[in-house]
């Protein structure tokens, strides 16, 4: 392996880092630490009568740069590792290193226990990734997020970081076709969502319903790329029959400037 890790151990009070997720140091760490000679921390290692398995656990040869851009050995160890190379330094100024490093090792393994699993973050990343397609945004979108997580982990991340609920400041800004229709000089829903679907904002699909043995065609909207920016999908805590989420579609107020602005043109006398 190759890490250019001399850079960060140079500085001696950063004892223990992480690496793919275990806490670990290093022999040129060490002997910074210890005041011993690097070459005298890597015989020391060599010479340590351990068996392979936990020598491939917890040893690793590998590299560091030096000021000189040479590359130079030197082994990466976990905490086991290091409790082992660390026995057979004796004397008092040791023992307050060994301190020292099992402190740092300690600090280490708390964030490690407190920090999300890469899993579960990058499933946090495909559960924003998901709602932002879905047209969610703001806190619509970290709830979804949260709740494909908990769905997939069972870790709930909101409780984790202490949030019990998420407010929406730009919440009474979101109007349905109704309300849309009022402020555009008393049109229909119907006319409102024919003006947003001609001009390209939202586009229609179909699913079938049954109700009391009768089955029937229900219209549902999704906005266009050109609609999302100024559109958003609510969650309504419902399902449909085949379990996809029921959402409700609705407009920020700055579609109705683009709407007005169409209904103008639509209502402009023609040139002749």
């Amino acid at each position: 392996m190759n890490h250019q890790l001399a850079t960060i151990h140079q500085d001696t009070s950063s004892l223990v880092f992480l690496l793919n997720g275990t806490p670990k140091t290093t022999s040129l760490a060490v002997a910074e630490t210890f005041e011993k000679q690097h070459k005298d921390v890597l015989k020391k290692i060599d010479s340590l009568d351990c068996s392979e398995d936990f020598t491939k656990r917890n040893f690793a040869l590998s590299e560091y740069t030096d000021s000189t851009g040479r590359p130079l050995p030197m082994y990466e160890m976990t905490r086991d590792g290091f409790t082992i190379l660390a026995m057979g330094f004796n004397g008092k100024k040791a023992m307050q290193f060994k301190e020292k490093y099992i402190a740092a090792f300690n600090a280490m393994e708390q964030t490690v226990k407190h920090s999300p699993s890469p899993a579960v973050v990058d499933s946090l990343r495909l559960g924003k990734e998901l709602a932002a397609e879905f047209g969610l945004e703001g806190n619509q979108l970290l709830l979804s997020a949260s709740h494909f997580v908990k769905k997939q982990h069972g870790v709930d991340l909101m409780d984790e970081l202490g949030v019990t609920h998420l407010l929406s400041a730009d919440q009474q800004t979101h109007l349905t076709p109704t309300e849309l229709g009022e402020l555009l000089g008393g049109l229909g829903p119907q006319q409102v969502n024919g003006l947003l679907e001609v001009n390209g904002y939202q586009t229609s699909w179909h699913s079938t319903k049954t109700k009391n043995g009768k089955e029937r065609q229900v219209k549902h909207w999704t906005p266009t790329e050109t609609g999302k920016p100024h559109s958003v999908l609510l969650d309504t805590k419902k399902a449909h029959t085949d379990g996809t989420p029921v959402q409700q579609l609705k407009w920020k107020q700055s579609v109705i400037s683009l709407l007005r602005s169409k209904l103008k043109d639509a209502n402009s006398p023609k040139a002749t």
